[in-house]
């Protein structure tokens, strides 16, 4: 989980990051600011990303924890089988 926008970077940056170094997990990209085009395209490009808007709940980031996590249980079973 990451916002999107910080001091040093972004978290659409902190994504491709993470990918280019083998990292085929979930992952959330937050932000107080609304979903625009790039963030869009992040997600869309992506399946085992979702966009948080804040504020949120604590209800609503476990939500989307479990929305994440079933992603990955159910591609996961789809790729190993």
């Amino acid at each position: 989980m990451s916002d999107l926008v910080m001091a040093n970077g972004d978290g659409a940056g902190v994504l491709r990051f993470m990918r280019s170094n083998g990292y085929k997990g979930p992952f959330i990209l937050t932000s107080g600011y609304s979903e625009d085009a790039i963030v869009h395209n992040v997600v869309m490009a992506d399946p085992a990303t979702i966009f948080l808007p804040k504020p949120y709940s604590v209800a609503q980031l476990g939500d989307s924890i479990d929305t994440m996590l079933d992603r990955f249980a159910a591609q996961a079973s789809f790729t190993s089988s």
